[in-house]
């Protein structure tokens, strides 16, 4: 487990009544960075917006989005990136908490996976 306080978050967010379309009520904030979007792949989104590190979820602290002042700056991120360079790691899956789903490498693009069966009959044993 890489952030027991989205753990919680999303403990508490499934338990109470639904406040819109993610749960959260307009009046709750968060402070703090989101671990999920701490990574550095992308982390500045050029591909999307040209100058993104300048839109609210990357400079507010109080965004449930907020990436952090840079990548990896947070103990936990840094702790995996090191843990990941060095093991000799043959295969990764990660359970996704708050949308409850299993994502395997390569999702994020329309590329063929390799693998893809055995990623998906592991992933489907683990749910």
């Amino acid at each position: 487990m890489v952030s027991p306080d989205g753990v919680e978050a999303n403990t508490r967010k499934n338990c109470a009544p639904n406040y819109g379309p993610f749960g959260f009520n307009k009046e709750i904030t968060s402070y703090g960075v989101n671990l999920n979007r701490n990574y550095g792949y992308k982390w500045y989104l050029y591909y999307i917006f040209p100058f993104s590190y300048h839109l609210a979820f990357n400079i507010l602290d109080s965004s449930p989005n907020y990436r952090g002042e840079r990548p990896f700056s947070e103990n936990e991120t840094h702790a995996v990136k090191n843990f990941v360079e060095t093991q000799d790691i043959n295969i990764s899956l990660s359970y996704h908490s708050y949308s409850e789903v299993i994502f395997y490498p390569w999702m994020h693009t329309s590329k063929p996976t390799p693998h893809e069966d055995l990623f998906i009959s592991i992933g489907e044993n683990m749910s």
